[in-house]
């Protein structure tokens, strides 16, 4: 075997472990960079789960609120009623007397 043969298989035998090297160095990168990527986007969405679930507990008080402010309304709207009822009777028996 010649000395360049010798070294262009030297060479060639060289080459294939460099390349792997260097393959699996971009693949492993391209692959972190994708973790990152993906790391970002559970991150936001768990964000706008908190968001979510910070919006459901307000609207949950809003509704209990306004359910009590609708419970509110109609007993004094039955007061309000009752009052009408007696003030009405009450003249209606006026009337009757005034006659």
């Amino acid at each position: 075997m010649s000395e360049v043969g010798f070294i262009l298989l030297s060479a060639l035998l060289l080459l294939v472990p460099i390349g792997i090297k260097y393959l699996l160095a971009f693949r492993t990168r391209h692959l972190v960079d994708t973790l990152k990527q993906q790391e970002r986007k559970v991150q936001l969405l768990a964000a706008q789960l908190e968001a979510i679930k910070q919006e459901s507990i307000v609207t949950g008080r809003a509704v209990r609120q306004m359910n009590n402010q609708r419970g509110q309304a109609q007993t004094r709207r039955a007061m309000i009623e009752e009052e009408l009822g007696r003030v009405r009777r009450s003249a209606t028996q006026e009337q009757l007397v005034a006659v």
